[in-house]
């Protein structure tokens, strides 16, 4: 994903998930907590999920 699509997954600008990655800046509770969300949930894509 791009920091872009990040920052709007999460209700973050494209600047703050940088200077996150980057290790400028340690993101507030909403944003990490959201951060982590995103990257825990699977992909639409992954095979390894059943369809419902």
């Amino acid at each position: 994903m791009s920091e872009t699509a990040i920052g709007q997954a999460v209700g973050a600008r494209q600047s703050t998930i940088n200077r996150i990655k980057r290790g400028d800046m340690v993101p507030n509770w909403e944003t990490g907590k959201a951060l982590v969300d995103l990257a825990t949930q699977p992909a639409a894509n992954d095979d390894t999920v059943e369809a419902a």
